[in-house]
């Protein structure tokens, strides 16, 4: 038995939306220029900068979608390479027991060794089938799970890139507001909304966390998948040893 050694990288954390908050940092704050991060001219350059920051964020969110569909169509194609594999090294072993079974055969020369012979290879592929039942139940089992984290870990970028890009939209537009007001200090504007995208990204920090943490939800189900295995495989060497004990006995005249 071939082991599935699937890949666990596509649960780790995306660090590209990590550049989404630099991107808007630098976009919302006015980052572009010496006097605006003064605050000199904060206030002209947050009110004059919208369509900008609209585009970069929708770009990045673009990206971010472009890599989503780039990771299932990587884990689909390793998943059907391994099936591929998998089948073929079945298919090599069946082959290989039924010359098996046409040798033992030819050595049987009265009945009682024939039904012997029968009775053995009924064992064998009693054996077989419950091992790789046990087997491809476990791979399915690590798939369905690692799909279902995943579509939570997904579900979790996407929420926190949204809600980033919220409270950033919402800090600039306070900070649009302030600007707008007479007598407006744009250096205090601008440190308010360098304080507002602080708390932004501590929020975004405590995801990555969150995220990160789960590779051992992962690693549960890897484990689980090998206990799974590795029980089939030692079920199936205790039915060929208890049949092949039986059918030594008739051809040994027991």
């Amino acid at each position: 038995m071939t082991k599935q050694n699937f890949s666990v990288r596509s649960m780790r954390f995306d660090t590209s939306i990590a550049l989404l908050l630099p991107l808007l940092i630098e976009s919302h704050a006015g980052a572009e220029t010496k006097d605006a991060m003064e605050g000199k001219n904060f206030c002209a350059h947050i009110t004059n900068n919208g369509t900008g920051i609209m585009k970069g964020a929708a770009d990045h969110r673009a990206m971010l979608e472009t890599h989503r569909m780039e990771r299932t169509h990587t884990l689909e194609s390793q998943r059907m390479e391994r099936d591929s594999r998998l089948e073929e090294h079945r298919t090599d072993r069946d082959t290989n027991i039924s010359e098996h079974f046409t040798r033992l055969n030819e050595r049987a020369t009265t009945d009682v060794e024939r039904q012997a012979v029968a009775t053995f290879k009924s064992a064998v592929d009693a054996a077989i089938a419950a091992r790789r039942t046990a087997i491809d139940a476990a791979i399915t089992a690590f798939r369905a799970g690692v799909d279902s984290a995943r579509k939570s870990h997904e579900g979790a970028i996407s929420a926190a890139a949204t809600t980033l890009k919220a409270d950033a939209d919402a800090a600039t537009e306070r900070a649009r507001t302030a600007c707008a007001a007479a007598g407006a200090n744009a250096q205090a504007i601008r440190d308010t909304l360098r304080g507002d995208l602080k708390t932004a990204k501590g929020r975004l920090e405590a995801t990555r966390k969150t995220l990160e943490n789960r590779k051992n939800e992962i690693k549960s189900l890897a484990d689980a998948r090998k206990q799974a295995v590795d029980r089939a495989v030692a079920d199936f060497k205790t039915a060929i040893v208890n049949a092949k004990a039986t059918l030594e006995k008739v051809f040994q005249g027991a």
